[in-house]
């Protein structure tokens, strides 16, 4: 029989009005059955189990709003979902930058079989299908194979992907005109395009306009990804202007930031191609490996030509970026936090296991950017209102009952360079479909599921 639980707390998240208040949430079914700021005319406790977490915050789940998904093996391991869960992160939207880690009805089957840790919605990756076609990812794209690349997306869409997304800076063959006819090939109304784009530095205002372009051509929401790997060496307050006036302008765009100034992407992409070691855009010393057998070095010419041949598929973190850009986009109205998450095993970037609660504990608590209760909204309900998620982000009657409970006096990253799957501090229990899912960074069952877009 399903638990029911009343929890009790002086600090619950109402994400609508972005406060704090006094109340009792009562969980029933997977639901929240019932939401009493007052405390008061709360269900008999003796029907349920009572957890009184005191000044602790009771939230909303946290939606990553970019994330990635785990690339599944024959065995049960999802470890991109438990570092998520762990971090209080309920429900990841993946299939970001252009691709799926396998195709979605793989994903599907594996979820099935073993289940999962934390509730997923995908986009479906246009450069993946593009890459099945043969097409270089330097070179436009045939008549044919974009046809037979959109009928593959397409058969994503019907299985429940919540929309496109495209990896310009990965595919720069990939112009504006072919999402365009992709997404009228599609001719969908009701879904959402996610953009990688096209450059970074100084030609990222370049690529901001040209994602926004995109906006007003297809007349669909359109999220940026990601934007303090793109743009916070100097370009952030450009960037915002261009978003903002396209707001003013009726075009809806969105965008994200992760609180790290190191990004990682696989060595073997056209972020780290010749053109752009030529062209100055990246220093060796600033580039650490992350994955495989060079783990833990720094680049250097010689390892770079090793790795782009024998090793492609490894991840390098890059340096560089402006911590105070960092902190300028989170601070920002627009920004939602996500994650950019994805590790192999043990290896990876920290930003899988400790986005959000960095956010919490470094960017609120220590250092002021910005209000707990600003943080938390660009966790929940900005998140789910964009994606018109319309069962998450709020504490109320019906809602979906995915809760964080934390202490926002201990509340920290603790992942590293060297031990990126750390679990953080300060988050003492994570509900998840009405479950109980972490106590105390302990992971105690598999209760998440994926979200297909019928569901939103």
């Amino acid at each position: 029989m399903e638990k029911k639980y009343l929890f009790k707390s002086n600090r619950v998240f109402d994400s609508e009005n972005r406060r704090l208040v006094p109340g009792v949430i009562a969980v029933e079914n997977g639901k929240i059955a019932a939401f009493t700021p007052d405390q008061t005319d709360v269900p008999h406790e003796s029907e349920f189990q009572l957890i009184d977490a005191g000044d602790d915050v009771i939230s909303p789940g946290f939606i990553d709003i970019h994330s990635h998904e785990d690339q599944f093996d024959d065995t049960g391991d999802c470890q991109v979902a438990d570092d998520m869960i762990r971090m209080g992160v309920t429900t990841c939207i993946g299939g970001n930058c252009g691709g799926l880690m396998q195709p979605l009805p793989d994903f599907l089957k594996h979820v099935e079989t073993w289940g999962i840790s934390a509730n997923y919605a995908l986009f479906s990756g246009y450069n993946y299908k593009r890459d099945d076609q043969g097409v270089d990812i330097y070179m436009p794209c045939g008549k044919e194979e974009r046809r037979k690349a959109t009928e593959a997306v397409q058969r994503d869409l019907e299985l429940g992907a919540i929309g496109v997304s495209f990896g310009l800076e990965y595919a720069p063959g990939i112009d504006v005109d072919e999402v365009a006819d992709v997404m009228e090939m599609i001719g969908r109304s009701d879904i959402s395009i996610a953009i990688h784009i096209r450059d970074d530095k100084e030609a990222s205002i370049k690529a901001v306009a040209e994602a926004i372009e995109i906006g007003q051509r297809t007349n669909l929401p359109v999220f940026i990804s990601h934007i303090g790997s793109m743009a916070a060496y100097g370009q952030m307050r450009e960037v915002y202007r261009l978003i903002r006036e396209a707001h003013a302008g009726g075009t809806e765009i969105y965008v994200d930031c992760y609180p790290y100034n190191s990004f990682a992407t696989n060595i073997g992409s056209a972020v780290f191609d010749e053109k752009a070691i030529a062209e100055g855009k990246f220093v060796y010393s600033q580039m650490l490996f992350s994955t495989g057998p060079l783990i833990g070095k720094y680049c250097t010419e010689e390892l770079y030509k090793e790795a782009r041949e024998k090793y492609p598929d490894d991840l390098v973190v890059g340096f560089g970026m402006e911590e105070d850009e960092v902190r300028y986009s989170l601070a920002c109205p627009e920004t939602m936090v996500g994650s950019d998450g994805w590790v192999t095993g043990e290896e990876g970037h920290p930003r899988t296991a400790g986005s959000f609660p960095r956010v919490l504990g470094k960017y609120v608590r220590e250092e002021h950017v910005l209000g707990l209760e600003d943080a938390l909204a660009k966790m929940t309900i900005m998140p789910a209102e964009a994606l018109k998620l319309r069962r998450k982000g709020r504490i109320a009657a019906g809602m979906d009952a995915d809760l964080v409970i934390f202490d926002t006096e201990q509340i920290i990253d603790k992942a590293d360079y060297t031990h990126v799957n750390e679990p953080p501090e300060g988050i003492k229990m994570v509900i998840l479909n009405g479950a109980c899912a972490v106590v105390d960074n302990e992971i105690k069952g598999r209760y998440g599921m994926f979200i297909p877009k019928t569901a939103f």
